[in-house]
């Protein structure tokens, strides 16, 4: 029997009501087996197996991404399944839920089975494939939901572009539902859009960009939330980086939709303003908005109208970002920075400890439906879960160099940016896992 004791810290899962201080975990053959006290924990005895001493650190349940972009297949210049889940790992995250905007989509159960299989035999963070809604994401004919189920697809989504077709979204968000899935729309509408770069407003206007306005943002949730509210199904919201969109969704709510949504680290820290220094890499979709949508989604997250926390990693090539801002593609890294980045709103008082951890443990693992099962359930520290979990140092301090990133993809706006938080150490399956 494969034994691990990890002892020390703060044993913390607020979603399950455990805040233990140098207590101690006991994991045996990749579950949870016991949660000790310091009491508990001091009167063990000797201990045979592996401890993993986390003294001076938190210790959470396993981090969960719920939205991140591998290049798998058919991108590997970008990134590959061996670093994207390397820069998992090392950015403090156990699982990653990766979006489906491949080449080819995937929009076949082989493939995701396929990823699935890979991910396993390089044994580093767990992956959980998004499948696409539609067939190849031209957003017309339905992709084969039930089989892309069945081969392990949790999330469905044509991220990287709405559902084209209203009908066709419709019916996907009555069938997946009902067969236990989840439906997540990348809220843009692509005739507001327009082609557009960077947030419409005044520093597009002083630099000469073309804008994308609030509008095809919140145009696009209201369509997908009402058509959820009128076929009693649920959808989840990606990358919301607007205070209109937020007000849609509450709306939408209060009339009985059943509406959920994520914010990446961008979205809580930068505004428009960081275009005017980082230029293309700064460049990100939907784009850095303004102050006052800023302010507003950390008030979202803070109060739980946000539920999840999503890094939209994006991994590009270097000479890809290097390009003008009209040709540079969407999208940073940002599984490794991922962590110490929200972690500045807890340090800041702007944002609970219990807050930052719900909505990258318990809340994601509940969307990808992993969170109740009697035996292995993700997002929680409970006995006969899984063995995942992320320990945190909050002294530890640290500068973002991309040089250092394990990902491909070494673009951020972040770069140069001192701070205090830190992944440590992550166990997976009930090993510790080194990046």
């Amino acid at each position: 029997m494969a034994e691990l004791l990890v002892r020390g810290g703060r044993i913390f899962d607020p979603a399950s009501g455990v805040d233990l201080d140098g207590g101690g975990i006991l994991i045996q053959d990749g579950l949870i087996a016991k949660l000790l006290t310091k009491d508990e924990l001091s009167s063990l005895g000797e201990f045979k197996g592996e401890v993993l001493d986390a003294s001076g650190k938190l210790v959470m349940p396993g981090f969960i991404d719920l939205h991140v972009h591998l290049r798998t297949p058919g991108q590997s210049h970008k990134e590959t399944l061996e670093s994207g889940l390397r820069a998992a790992v090392a950015g403090g995250f156990t699982a990653v839920c990766c979006m489906p905007n491949t080449e080819p989509p995937l929009d076949r159960p082989d493939l995701i089975r396929g990823l699935i299989e890979q991910a396993e035999e390089l044994g580093l963070a767990r992956l959980y494939p998004a499948a696409c809604i539609s067939q190849a994401r031209e957003g017309t004919r339905p992709s084969p939901w039930r089989s892309l189920l069945k081969a392990g697809a949790r999330l469905f989504t044509d991220d990287g572009s709405d559902t084209a077709d209203a009908y066709l979204l419709r019916t996907a968000l009555a069938e997946i539902t009902a067969l236990g899935g989840t439906v997540a729309i990348h809220a843009e509408e692509p005739t507001l859009s327009r082609g557009g770069w960077v947030h419409q407003g005044p520093v597009a206007d002083e630099l000469g960009l073309l804008g994308i306005p609030a509008s095809s943002e919140a145009v696009a949730i209201a369509r997908a939330a009402i058509l959820a509210l009128e076929t009693e199904s649920r959808v989840h919201i990606l990358h919301l980086s607007t205070r209109l969109g937020l007000k849609v969704i509450r709306a939408l709510r209060s009339l009985g939709a059943e509406v959920t949504t994520e914010v990446t680290p961008h979205h809580l820290l930068l505004t428009d303003q960081a275009v005017r220094k980082h230029l293309s890499q700064a460049k990100v979709n939907p784009p850095l908005r303004e102050r006052a949508d800023r302010e507003a989604m950390v008030e979202g997250l803070a109060q739980g109208e946000i539920e999840v926390i999503a890094s939209d990693h994006a991994p590009h090539a270097g000479w890809e970002k290097e390009a003008p801002i009209a040709l540079a593609p969407f999208g940073f890294s940002g599984l490794e920075t991922s962590l110490g980045l929200t972690y500045q709103l807890v340090r800041e008082g702007r944002l609970s400890l219990a807050r930052w951890v719900e909505a990258q443990t318990a809340e994601p693992a509940k969307l990808l439906g992993l969170y109740d099962p009697e035996q292995g359930a993700l997002g929680k520290l409970a006995p006969r879960a899984a063995a995942d979990l992320t320990i945190f140092d909050p002294q530890g301090e640290w500068e973002v160099e991309p040089a250092r990133f394990y990902s491909k993809g070494k673009n951020t706006p972040f770069v140069g940016m001192r701070l205090t938080g830190r992944s440590w150490r992550v166990v997976v399956r009930g090993k510790v896992i080194i990046p």
